[in-house]
């Protein structure tokens, strides 16, 4: 730079200072080093730079720039300097700081050592002399890119956190499968890092059937180029929402994009409530009926009483008032059961950490009088676990199986009844045997229901059973029942919730 043009770049700088022409106002300024041995252009550089707005540091020395290197966004490198050599100052700032953009200046450089300072990764180059505009050009440059960048980091740091904490699995498959990248919450579940990932085949961590799907399903976006939106269910039970989308390079789909989501407990909940509503449809069907019966009893008995009362037929109208009381009576068992069965949607007392033998005692002895009449020979398991229940409503269930099996002993000369359970892995499965009339295979399924009732002459509403169903329901727990047919008895199985474990 000649004395002239430092002499205008002082001018410049001036002049835009006294006229508050400052650029970047309001923004975070870029700072600038500058390492120049000639003092003079040191002075003048920073004097210009300044009034552009970048925040700047002059050093003379290459020893001196690279102590702050880290510091700086852009940096002005003079290749002529005393002591190191500028092309080794060069390779040496980008090893220090591979972020930063250099500007070589430099007086009679062949076209070599600017090929190889280009190389060793300098930004741009300035030739001795030059003119103050040329300067401010390719510095405004270099600020641009660092500005470019800084946002394309945020972007990327945005995109990689939503992407990372986001509570759904998210990679990248290629044409074979493979997989090219996958958030943290997919390297959890298939437990492998990123690195032992990539490159694996989804067949790898999934069943044939899931991998047989997933190939198809992607096949598919390589081939339209268009997304698309599936429910998977994995060999396990699981049921997965998968949204796959192309990722395009050059308008060429070069991967596709997998974002799963685990929809197990919404298809649960479906699966709850359409079983919900055939019990309705069953419900509303049993209930047209079986009410409807006492209402048709009471109808023809109050005209029968209204022809024996004109008739003065006293024995008569005994037998229909009789008749006309047990079909209220009738009704009134099946209003208070209905209400019960509604009253099971919530548990009626706070759960709390009780033997099982304690309820089985309770429940015994108050059927102590059935029983004994029945002769039922009662065999009861020791060493009971602690369940964790609504004792009341838990005592209710237990003692609505065992009448149900004194109750459908039928002829058995030695009725026997055993309450005990076993483990089955981590859970606990409670049984209540019995060795009564047993219960036809094809029926099985249907004691659950409301209203329900194997031997139709039999008292009762058929209710007992759909009530101890959903208690047992309500504290999270499954009810079955096994039996080998008519005549050969029937087995209750049912889980409950295990006490709880003390916090640490």
């Amino acid at each position: 730079m000649s004395g002239e043009m430092v002499e205008e770049g002082r001018e410049k700088g001036a002049n835009k200072k006294a006229i508050g022409m400052e650029e970047g106002e309001g923004e975070e300024r870029i700072s600038v080093l500058i390492i120049e041995d000639d003092a003079e252009m040191r002075e003048t550089l920073s004097e210009i730079l300044r009034s552009e707005g970048y925040e700047v540091h002059a050093v003379g020395t290459a020893e001196e720039g690279l102590s702050v290197a880290t510091q700086y966004q852009i940096c002005i490198l003079d290749l002529k300097l005393p002591g190191m050599d500028g092309l080794s100052a060069l390779r040496e700032l980008k090893r220090i700081n591979p972020r930063i953009l250099v500007i070589i200046i430099t007086a009679y450089a062949t076209k070599e050592t600017v090929i190889e300072a280009l190389n060793s990764g300098a930004f741009m180059y300035l030739e001795k002399p030059f003119d103050v505009n040329e300067l401010i050009i390719k510095v405004n440059k270099a600020a641009d890119f660092v500005r470019i960048e800084e946002e394309r980091r945020e972007a990327e740091e945005r995109y990689r956190s939503i992407v990372e904490n986001i509570n759904a699995s998210i990679y990248l498959l290629d044409r074979d499968m493979r997989y090219l990248f996958a958030n943290k919450k997919t390297l959890s579940i298939l437990g492998v890092s990123l690195e032992e990932l990539v490159g694996r085949k989804f067949g790898d961590f999934f069943g044939e059937h899931s991998a047989r799907e997933m190939e198809e399903k992607v096949r598919k976006v390589f081939e339209t180029g268009e997304p698309l939106v599936y429910e998977a269910k994995s060999e396990h039970g699981r049921w997965f929402l998968r949204t796959l989308s192309p990722v395009k390079k050059d308008g060429e789909v070069v991967a596709v994009a997998v974002i799963s989501r685990s929809i197990t407990r919404l298809k649960q909940v479906e699966e709850e409530l359409r079983r919900k509503n055939e019990e309705l449809e069953w419900f509303a069907y049993i209930v047209s009926h079986d009410l409807r019966s006492p209402l048709v009893t009471v109808r023809g008995f109050v005209n029968l009483l209204r022809r024996d009362v004109q008739r003065g037929d006293k024995g008569k109208i005994e037998t229909d008032l009789r008749m006309i009381e047990d079909a209220v009576n009738k009704m009134s068992e099946f209003m208070e059961d209905l209400l019960e069965l509604s009253r099971i949607g919530r548990i009626a007392n706070p759960p709390e950490d009780v033997p099982f033998g304690e309820i089985v005692r309770e429940v015994l002895k108050v059927l102590d009088g059935k029983i004994k009449e029945r002769g039922v020979e009662v065999k009861v398991a020791d060493d009971f676990p602690v369940v964790h229940v609504d004792r009341m409503r838990i005592a209710e269930m237990l003692q609505n199986i065992v009448e149900n099996s004194i109750k459908y002993m039928g002829e058995q000369p030695q009725p026997k009844i055993e309450i005990g359970y076993y483990r089955k892995g981590s859970e606990t499965v409670f049984f209540v045997k019995d060795n009564g009339i047993g219960i036809p295979k094809e029926e099985q399924e249907k004691v659950f229901q409301a209203f329900y009732q194997l031997d139709r002459s039999a008292k009762g509403t058929g209710m007992g059973l759909a009530i101890v169903k959903k208690i047992v329901e309500v504290h999270g727990g499954r009810i079955w029942v096994k039996s080998e047919g008519e005549g050969k008895g029937c087995t209750f199985f049912f889980t409950l919730p295990s006490k709880l474990k003390s916090k640490q």
